[in-house]
This record gives structure tokens, C-alpha cells and sequence, in this order.
């Protein structure tokens, strides 16, 4: 005779459960204990040296969050910058600005440390919009563009003027203006809102102030009401049609806005990476100004765009027809924008020379100019203090901002006559100087531990 035990099946689940929940909590004690302890040996680490933490990144720039905080360290390369900004912002008129630099001089940093202070300062009257690589074509430029803005600002760009129109027609037709979103049935007789309970109330809600300010609650209590949709397409339409100009752009830009989150990811692709090429053909210039004529509708008073890496449009993997093509194209975007924006491109010395050799007259369109040049001994003082100031700032070593410590000036000087003279290089460098420090037990950087370092390095 064999005897069976019978387990109960939920009790078994509740014991997994259970047990699952024990191991998840070990780990996270682990794990927990882990980060405690390395907090404290960080701490501790540097405390040597008056410092929180090494403060040079390890990745030899500042990361996009830091940029802002670490301006430029040349006096004439912020006086060039005012001066173009005053123009701008005064005349309103295009103006180009050329960041002229090697590899590794901070045209990158330059750029996201402007859009940053551009879009902060102008409190959305002003704004900045960073383009990582200006492509290989003027498709490619506008798709860099329309990332550049985001995915989520031009959808509430959108947005902003649908739901100013839905208040209008609103405000002038009342709840009549409501019910028209209601899907049209045959042999059902007008809509009797004192038929359903609640939604009186529910379709003043959709028309409140709180909805017509948040499109994502908007489209949720509209979803809710299971209204129609293909008649709030429409009246995306009538709104965006006297603003854009161009019917095919404003069937792109209600499929991004409106679809469902699927078919609103395609049109996305479209707008923004080329994948879906065939379904859009639109001329690039139409799709520019469509852009910019939002934004201007929503109170934009001038847009500033900061295209990095400018010099790979003048690399060999452009022909010189190719090239032609491109700079023909740039061409007719200043000149059918000429009261809207200025475009601020970041290029190698070598990318700017071929760039006017194929289009001279560019040199016209970006008179204002900041030349990124090896720093000055004074210069990289500068540089290494404002990263041992923003790592002391709002720390226990509060005290020691403004002081160079523990770098020596003779240090500065060595850091000046050893390296490249550039700010990634000098960055990464100290990055490094401050470890084998604190890994030597020293209190200070002098001038033999940078000439010491820089000859391992070479």
C-alpha cells in the first residue's frame, strides 16, 4: 500500500510567496550594506585632500546634467557669446555662430552649457534646442531637429494648440460644442445628457481648465467617455492647418499627437529618424518652418538651434556634389527664416576650411565666432578650480572654495608645460593625479607627481 501526501496548492503558493519575499529582503539588506559601506570608504578616501569625492569625472567631460555649472573659462569666448546673444535677442534676426575647436577643446560642453542657460533664462519665450550631429543630408538635419526638441515637448507642442482651439469652440457653442464628440449612431435619436447619470458633470470636466492645461488628463477623460476620435482629428485639423501650412505635415503631426501609442510611435519614427520614409514626403523646408511656426504660435518669440559635429557633413564620406547639395539646402532655411532663429554650429578647423571651400558664402551667415584654442597657464587654473569647487560647494568642506588645495600653483604650471593643454585631457589627467594621490597617501598634487604621471602616460 503506497501512501500520497496531498499538498494544498494555495498554501504551497503562499510559502513561495513568502519565501521569495525573504530572499528579495536579504538581498536588498546585502545590497543596502554594500552602498553604505562604499559611501564611507568614498568619504573617507578623499578626506585627506579636503574633498567629498574626486571630483573630475572619470569620462574626462561633464556629463549633461554638470555642463551648466561649469562656464567658460576664457573671458573672451564668454564676451563673443554675450555680444551674439545681444544681437539676437535684439534684432531678432538670423544670425549664425561659429564654435571653432579640436577634438577635445569643449565645443560639446560649449554648446549643452549655452542651451541650458538659454532655455532657463528665457522662460519659454527663448528656447534652445540641442542637435548631437547635423547628419549627412538636409533630411537627416531636420530629423536631427525634430529629435532634438523631444519626443514629448513636440507632443505637448501639438497639444497646447488643440486644446486652445477645443476652448474656443467651446466657450462660443457650449455643451452643444461637447455633445459633437459623441459617435454618431442611425436610428438613435440627439443625445439627452439627462439620460446618463454623471455625465453632465463628467463632460464639464473634459472642458475644465485643469483638463485644457494637461492634455495627457485631457485625453484620459476623453478616452473615459469613449468620445470620438476621429472628430477630435478633425478639429486637430482646423487648428493646426492655418499654422502649419501644409496638409501632408499636419497629417503627420495628428497621427504623433493622437494615435494610439503603437501607431504613435510609427509616426514618431517618421517625424524623427527616416524609417518611415515613404510615408513621409515632405519638402524639408515645409517641415522646418512647420516646426518653428508651432513653436512661435505657442509664444516662442526666438529659437535658438546648437548643431554639434557640423565637420562630419565635410568628411569623405561626402562627395563635393553631395556637399553642395546639403549647403544649398542649409542655404534656404536661413533665408526663408530670416526673423525666427539663429543656428550655432560647433566644427573642427580643418571641417570650417572645407566647409567654405565648398560654400564661401557661409562665412557671411556666421560672422560671430568663438575659436576654442589651447588654455593659457592662468586658464587651466580655472578650469581646475571651478571641479574642486562644485565638488566642495554645499559639503562639510564648504570652507575650502576658492582655494586650489591640494594642487600647488607649481602643480598648474606642470599640468600647463606637460599635457596637451586641452580641457578633456586635462580633466581626465586630473582625474587620475587625484586618485594616485589619495592611493600614496599624499595631502597635496605638486609639480613632481604631475611630471611623474605624465611621463607613465606618455
Amino acid at each position: 500500500m503506497s501512501f500520497r501526501l496531498i499538498l494544498d496548492p494555495t498554501r504551497q503558493a503562499k510559502r513561495r510567496i513568502t519565501m521569495s519575499e525573504e530572499i528579495s529582503s536579504e538581498i536588498a539588506e546585502i545590497i543596502g550594506e554594500g552602498l553604505r559601506r562604499r559611501e564611507k570608504d568614498q568619504s573617507q578616501r578623499y578626506r585627506p585632500l579636503n574633498l567629498p569625492a574626486n571630483p573630475f569625472p572619470l569620462a574626462s567631460i561633464a556629463s549633461v546634467e554638470l555642463a551648466p555649472y561649469f562656464p567658460p573659462v576664457r573671458p573672451r569666448v564668454r564676451s563673443e557669446i554675450e555680444r551674439f546673444l545681444r544681437t539676437t535677442s535684439q534684432s531678432r534676426r538670423f544670425a549664425g555662430l561659429r564654435v571653432i575647436g579640436d577634438f577635445g577643446f569643449g565645443k560639446t560642453h560649449l554648446l549643452r552649457w549655452l542651451e541650458y542657460h538659454l532655455n532657463q533664462s528665457g522662460k519659454g519665450k527663448i528656447r534652445a534646442f540641442y542637435i548631437d550631429n547635423p547628419g549627412l543630408s538636409p533630411r537627416e538635419l531636420l530629423f536631427a531637429l525634430t529629435r532634438g526638441i523631444g519626443e514629448e515637448e513636440l507632443r505637448k507642442q501639438i497639444w497646447l494648440i488643440i486644446l486652445a482651439e477645443f476652448a474656443n469652440q467651446s466657450a462660443a457653442q457650449g455643451s452643444a460644442f461637447t455633445e459633437s464628440f459623441f459617435p454618431s449612431r442611425r436610428g438613435v435619436p440627439p443625445l439627452q445628457v439627462s439620460l446618463f447619470p454623471r455625465l453632465d458633470e463628467r463632460l464639464r470636466e473634459l472642458s475644465s481648465n485643469e483638463s485644457l492645461s494637461n492634455y495627457q488628463l485631457f485625453i484620459r477623460r476623453f478616452n473615459d467617455l469613449e468620445l470620438d476620435k476621429e472628430r477630435l482629428k478633425d478639429l486637430a485639423a482646423e487648428a493646426l492647418a492655418p499654422i502649419v501650412r501644409n496638409l501632408e505635415v499636419v497629417r503627420q503631426l495628428i497621427s504623433f499627437a493622437l494615435d494610439e501609442k503603437y501607431s504613435a510611435f510609427k509616426s514618431w519614427m517618421a517625424l524623427s529618424s527616416g524609417e518611415v520614409r515613404g510615408s513621409l514626403l515632405v519638402p524639408q523646408k515645409d517641415h522646418f518652418r512647420a516646426i518653428i511656426n508651432i513653436l512661435k504660435h505657442n509664444e516662442v518669440q526666438y529659437l535658438y538651434l546648437l548643431a554639434d559635429e557640423f565637420e562630419d557633413i565635410t568628411s569623405a564620406r561626402l562627395t563635393k556634389r553631395k556637399q553642395a547639395e546639403y549647403y544649398a539646402a542649409l542655404r534656404i532655411f536661413i533665408d526663408s527664416n530670416l526673423q525666427d532663429f539663429a543656428l550655432i554650429i560647433a566644427v573642427t578647423e580643418g571641417g570650417w576650411k572645407d566647409l567654405i571651400s565648398v560654400y564661401p558664402a557661409v562665412e557671411k551667415r556666421f560672422s560671430h565666432f568663438v575659436s576654442l584654442t589651447p588654455l593659457e597657464k592662468a586658464e587651466v587654473g580655472v578650469l581646475v578650480q571651478q571641479y574642486l569647487d562644485f565638488s566642495r560647494r554645499d559639503s562639510e568642506y564648504q570652507d575650502f572654495v576658492g582655494q586650489l588645495t591640494p594642487f600647488t600653483p607649481e602643480a598648474i604650471a606642470a599640468l600647463h608645460s606637460s599635457l596637451d593643454r586641452n580641457p578633456r585631457t586635462i580633466i581626465g589627467f586630473c582625474h587620475r593625479l587625484v586618485e594616485h594621490c589619495v592611493d600614496r597617501k599624499l595631502r597635496s598634487i605638486d609639480a613632481d607627481l604631475v611630471k611623474d604621471l605624465s611621463r607613465t602616460q606618455a
